[in-house]
């Protein structure tokens, strides 16, 4: 008789695990790590991303804004207020003011001025300073002389003419060196005078 076979070993059922996707290290070319499917190699895929031919990247242009001046008005509406209230402060440049030698309201009324205009104090101060020195220069110059007047020339002669009584001009002193120095030739010319007249007396005799 023949012997029976063994009946066969059940198989198992396996269930198949999802493939398993595939990530590469974010590269330059790319804003955020790509997920790739498939069964292509990572590093193949990166080769290929950085060998391909791009096209260039247009850099948009820096917008450069211009920030405010520090110094310098920007219109002539600056000035003409700066004007006016100059004459309506005549302590600042009157030294027969009473309050004239007040630096504390003096720099007061420069600092209010200054934020009511939106400029630095120190922005006021050098027009002021500018505009006064050139008004002194002008007129002090004598009518008919010299190069026909610039617009700006003529602005500043016609809008600070209150200033003109309130300038008073500084003679330059003569350098104590120089005093010394004409002193000593006086000396020397008075004792030269002296020796020549003694000698003629002598040659008389």
């Amino acid at each position: 008789m023949r012997a029976k076979k063994k009946p066969a070993p059940a198989m198992k059922k396996t269930t198949r695990q999802p493939r398993k996707r595939k990530t590469i290290p974010i590269s330059p070319m790319h804003s955020s790590a790509e997920e790739y499917e498939g069964d292509s190699d990572p590093v193949e895929e990166v080769q290929q991303v950085h060998s391909s031919e791009t096209e260039p990247v247009a850099i948009p242009a820096m917008v450069i804004t211009e920030k405010p001046r520090s110094s310098g008005f920007h219109s002539e509406e600056d000035e003409d207020k700066m004007i006016e209230w100059l004459q309506e402060n005549r302590f600042i440049y009157d030294m027969e003011s009473k309050i004239y030698k007040d630096k504390s309201s003096k720099t007061t009324a420069w600092q209010t001025q200054a934020e009511n205009l939106g400029f630095e104090v120190r922005c006021l101060l050098t027009w002021y300073d500018s505009v006064r020195t050139r008004y002194g220069k002008l007129a002090a110059r004598p009518s008919g002389s010299g190069a026909e007047l610039t617009d700006r020339e003529k602005w500043i002669l016609d809008n600070l003419k209150f200033h003109k009584p309130y300038i008073h001009r500084v003679k330059k002193k003569t350098p104590l060196k120089g005093k010394i120095t004409a002193a000593t030739d006086a000396t020397v010319d008075d004792a030269s005078s002296s020796i020549v007249d003694a000698e003629s007396t002598q040659d008389m005799q």
